[in-house]
């Protein structure tokens, strides 16, 4: 952990706290799901396993994000 005070879970753990989030609003009626990375490119796996199990056992649909890499491609076409 580089910084104090910084929170830690592993990879699995994650992953199954996404997912419980995403079943919670599936339940209260959301049916699209945008799961925004807004930190480091180690949490992207995580987030897409729980994106991939929402899909597959619901009839939600849920996607993830990066803006780092929006703004990479973007950047990229403006140059």
């Amino acid at each position: 952990m580089g910084y104090p005070g910084t929170v830690s879970l592993k990879p699995e753990t994650f992953t199954e706290l996404v997912y419980e989030i995403g079943i919670s609003l599936i339940y209260h009626g959301f049916t699209k799901i945008l799961i925004v990375n807004g930190n480091a490119q180690a949490n992207l796996p995580p987030m897409h396993i729980a994106a991939n199990k929402l899909a597959n056992e619901t009839n939600a649909t849920a996607v993830v994000v990066d803006p780092w890499d929006i703004g990479d491609s973007v950047s990229r076409e403006l140059m």
